[in-house]
Protein backbone atom coordinates (compact mmCIF):
# COMPACT_ATOMS: atom_id res chain seq x y z
CA UNK A 1 0.00 0.00 0.00
CA UNK A 2 2.95 2.37 0.52
CA UNK A 3 4.24 1.75 -2.64
CA UNK A 4 0.58 3.12 -4.02
CA UNK A 5 0.64 5.66 -1.42
CA UNK A 6 3.78 6.91 -2.89
CA UNK A 7 3.69 7.53 -6.61
CA UNK A 8 0.74 9.10 -5.80
CA UNK A 9 2.53 11.87 -3.89
CA UNK A 10 5.06 12.05 -5.88
CA UNK A 11 3.49 12.79 -8.58
CA UNK A 12 1.13 15.73 -7.06
CA UNK A 13 4.38 17.19 -5.71
CA UNK A 14 5.42 17.23 -9.47
CA UNK A 15 3.02 18.83 -10.90
CA UNK A 16 2.68 21.63 -8.05
CA UNK A 17 6.69 22.30 -8.31
CA UNK A 18 6.82 21.73 -12.68
CA UNK A 19 4.82 23.08 -15.05
CA UNK A 20 5.94 20.21 -17.54
CA UNK A 21 8.22 17.00 -17.07
CA UNK A 22 9.81 15.77 -20.47
CA UNK A 23 10.85 12.37 -20.51
CA UNK A 24 13.12 11.34 -22.98
CA UNK A 25 14.00 7.72 -23.55
CA UNK A 26 11.54 6.50 -21.75
CA UNK A 27 11.75 3.38 -24.60
CA UNK A 28 14.51 2.17 -23.19
CA UNK A 29 13.59 1.64 -19.82
CA UNK A 30 12.27 -1.92 -19.56
CA UNK A 31 9.34 -3.38 -18.96
CA UNK A 32 9.81 -6.19 -17.06
CA UNK A 33 12.31 -7.72 -14.89
CA UNK A 34 15.37 -6.93 -13.02
CA UNK A 35 16.25 -3.46 -13.33
CA UNK A 36 19.22 -1.10 -11.89
CA UNK A 37 17.86 2.50 -12.80
CA UNK A 38 21.02 5.74 -11.77
CA UNK A 39 19.71 9.24 -11.60
CA UNK A 40 21.16 12.43 -10.94
CA UNK A 41 20.39 13.95 -7.28
CA UNK A 42 20.55 18.00 -7.64
CA UNK A 43 17.04 19.20 -6.86
CA UNK A 44 16.99 17.93 -3.30
CA UNK A 45 14.42 15.49 -2.46
CA UNK A 46 11.89 16.19 -5.39
CA UNK A 47 14.40 14.46 -8.22
CA UNK A 48 13.18 11.17 -6.79
CA UNK A 49 9.87 12.05 -6.93
CA UNK A 50 10.25 12.95 -10.60
CA UNK A 51 12.20 9.80 -11.59
CA UNK A 52 9.00 7.86 -9.92
CA UNK A 53 6.89 9.08 -12.99
CA UNK A 54 8.77 7.03 -15.66
CA UNK A 55 8.94 4.24 -13.37
CA UNK A 56 6.92 3.63 -11.06
CA UNK A 57 7.55 0.71 -10.03
CA UNK A 58 10.79 1.55 -8.96
CA UNK A 59 11.87 1.33 -4.80
CA UNK A 60 14.74 3.69 -4.31
CA UNK A 61 17.37 3.24 -2.13
CA UNK A 62 17.56 6.17 0.46
CA UNK A 63 19.18 7.49 3.31
CA UNK A 64 17.69 5.40 6.22
CA UNK A 65 17.70 8.94 8.03
CA UNK A 66 14.63 9.81 6.29
CA UNK A 67 13.09 7.20 7.78
CA UNK A 68 13.55 7.59 11.05
CA UNK A 69 10.43 9.54 11.64
CA UNK A 70 6.66 9.43 10.72
CA UNK A 71 6.97 12.48 9.03
CA UNK A 72 9.47 10.98 6.88
CA UNK A 73 8.22 7.65 6.35
CA UNK A 74 4.57 9.88 4.84
CA UNK A 75 6.68 11.44 2.07
CA UNK A 76 9.70 8.62 0.90
CA UNK A 77 10.06 4.92 1.00
CA UNK A 78 12.32 2.88 0.33
CA UNK A 79 15.14 0.82 1.09
CA UNK A 80 16.81 2.48 3.83
CA UNK A 81 20.94 2.20 3.98
CA UNK A 82 23.85 4.07 6.23
CA UNK A 83 25.66 7.06 4.09
CA UNK A 84 29.03 7.28 5.04
CA UNK A 85 28.44 10.73 6.61
CA UNK A 86 25.56 8.84 8.62
CA UNK A 87 27.17 5.80 10.15
CA UNK A 88 28.08 6.13 13.55
CA UNK A 89 25.07 8.82 14.52
CA UNK A 90 23.14 5.01 15.51
CA UNK A 91 24.74 1.98 17.19
CA UNK A 92 23.22 -0.62 14.38
CA UNK A 93 24.19 1.60 10.92
CA UNK A 94 26.51 -0.98 9.74
CA UNK A 95 23.88 -3.73 10.38
CA UNK A 96 21.51 -1.98 9.17
CA UNK A 97 23.50 -0.88 5.81
CA UNK A 98 24.62 -4.44 5.71
CA UNK A 99 20.79 -5.82 5.98
CA UNK A 100 19.59 -2.43 3.06
CA UNK A 101 22.17 -3.86 0.79
CA UNK A 102 20.87 -7.50 0.88
CA UNK A 103 17.05 -5.84 0.57
CA UNK A 104 18.27 -4.27 -2.64
CA UNK A 105 19.85 -7.60 -4.02
CA UNK A 106 16.81 -9.43 -2.98
CA UNK A 107 14.50 -6.80 -5.08
CA UNK A 108 16.58 -7.67 -8.35
CA UNK A 109 16.82 -11.15 -7.74
CA UNK A 110 12.94 -11.22 -7.34
CA UNK A 111 12.76 -9.05 -10.56
CA UNK A 112 12.35 -5.59 -9.58
CA UNK A 113 14.00 -2.30 -10.43
CA UNK A 114 15.90 -0.40 -7.94
CA UNK A 115 16.37 3.39 -8.31
CA UNK A 116 19.74 4.82 -7.07
CA UNK A 117 20.82 8.52 -6.78
CA UNK A 118 24.73 7.69 -6.66
CA UNK A 119 25.67 11.25 -5.37
CA UNK A 120 24.41 10.50 -2.18
CA UNK A 121 22.99 13.87 -1.12
CA UNK A 122 20.63 16.21 -1.35
CA UNK A 123 22.51 18.97 -0.92
CA UNK A 124 22.31 21.72 -4.18
CA UNK A 125 25.36 23.11 -5.39
CA UNK A 126 26.61 24.49 -8.49
CA UNK A 127 28.07 20.64 -10.18
CA UNK A 128 27.35 17.50 -9.81
CA UNK A 129 28.88 15.19 -7.02
CA UNK A 130 31.24 12.21 -7.40
CA UNK A 131 29.51 9.35 -7.16
CA UNK A 132 29.32 6.69 -4.36
CA UNK A 133 29.93 3.36 -4.92
CA UNK A 134 26.78 1.76 -3.65
CA UNK A 135 25.15 1.02 -6.78
CA UNK A 136 28.11 -0.38 -8.17
CA UNK A 137 28.54 -2.72 -5.42
CA UNK A 138 24.73 -3.78 -5.82
CA UNK A 139 25.18 -4.55 -9.84
CA UNK A 140 28.71 -6.12 -9.00
CA UNK A 141 27.04 -8.24 -6.47
CA UNK A 142 23.96 -9.10 -8.17
CA UNK A 143 25.90 -10.39 -11.51
CA UNK A 144 28.04 -12.52 -9.12
CA UNK A 145 25.31 -14.39 -7.88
Amino acid sequence: MSGLWHCALHRFVVRLFFDRVSILGAENLPAGGPALLLGLHRNGAVDGFVYHLPAPRAVFMISVQLLRSVLGRIFFGGIGVAREKDRGKTADSSASNARGMEQCLELLRLGGTLCVLPEGTSSLGPRHLPFKSGAAHVAFDYLAA
